[in-house]
């Protein structure tokens, strides 16, 4: 796995959450490999929705706790910030795939950060947009 990995928050939410074992799992997994590689992206966006879950998702966690675990995905994962550049992108990818905006900002995310795939369980399994193939990890 050399080339570049977007995850979307779902993925990251199940790596840290014990309601579905098997995901977690998965996840775990996944996002081991892609951090020892120094090859995963997520973005700003990713981390406030994922900071959210974690504190409205049973099993709920304390602020103090999520705030922490949030922190150290920033470190463990590339971040790319939200900028205009990154919203009028989202439009483009919105318009043309007829998309929610939420899934077109993680889309157009990913395709500023040069990434060639995006793990997610929100948009079609094999979907393509551009260069950003679509995978969902726990299609089998």
């Amino acid at each position: 796995m050399k080339d570049k990995v977007f995850f979307d928050t779902n993925i990251l939410f199940y790596a840290f959450s014990t309601q579905e074992m098997l995901k977690q799992q998965l996840s775990l997994n996944l996002l081991s490999q892609v951090m020892k590689k120094g090859t995963g992206w997520i973005s700003v966006q990713v981390l406030n929705e994922l900071y959210v879950n974690f504190l409205k998702k049973a099993p709920l966690l304390p602020a103090a706790e999520a705030q922490q675990l949030i922190y150290r995905i920033s470190l463990s994962l590339n971040v790319i910030s939200m900028t205009t550049t990154v919203i009028y992108e989202a439009f483009q990818i919105q318009n043309r795939y007829q998309i929610a905006f939420w899934d077109s900002l993680i889309v157009a995310s990913a395709l500023l950060a040069r990434c060639t795939t995006l793990f997610t369980e929100d948009i079609q399994h094999n979907q393509l947009f551009d260069t950003v193939k679509v995978v969902n990890p726990f299609v089998q």
